[in-house]
């Protein structure tokens, strides 16, 4: 409840008001960030329950994209619109309501990805603060994991 809490002050007093209050608390502040090498590793991984969760545009997947049946999309914007509602319930809900399906258990091992790894930290970080702890960012975003692990993804 706490970190919902700190995602309704962020939107009322801004990001200084969040750093300090999550300090006082001990609480982490941000979702972790994954090298493009690991979440490699981590989906050739047979027994890894992992989704990777794309929060790009539909132009963008169209120019790039990971394949696999453990990719799965929902945008920024959608994420961020379900976050508009009045109480830390409603905000919580709304924002289940708006990820795909397999991606509702807070304890779902989840890698948000984009196109630099901007728009993934920013969703990263608010599934973060609502509670999911096992949801981390790539790092670099999909630009990054074409050029160093898999250039058949394409960049743009």
């Amino acid at each position: 409840m706490q970190c919902a809490a700190r995602l309704i002050l962020q939107r009322l007093r801004g990001p200084h008001t969040v750093r300090y209050a999550s300090r006082a608390a001990k609480i982490p502040n941000a979702a972790p960030e994954i090298s493009p090498e690991d979440l490699k590793e981590a989906r050739d991984d047979p027994g890894a329950d992992l989704v990777v969760l794309d929060v790009r545009e539909d132009e963008e997947i169209a120019l790039a994209k990971l394949r696999g049946t453990d990719v799965q999309y929902v945008t920024l914007g959608d994420l961020f619109e379900a976050t508009e509602r009045p109480t830390v319930e409603d905000i919580d809900q709304s924002v289940t309501e708006v990820l795909p399906p397999v991606c509702t258990a807070k304890d779902k091992r989840i890698v948000v990805v984009c196109h630099h790894g901007v728009r993934s930290k920013a969703a990263a970080d608010m599934l973060w603060q609502l509670g999911w702890r096992n949801v981390a960012s790539l790092y670099g975003g999909l630009h990054l994991y074409a050029e160093n692990v898999d250039p058949s993804i394409g960049k743009y």
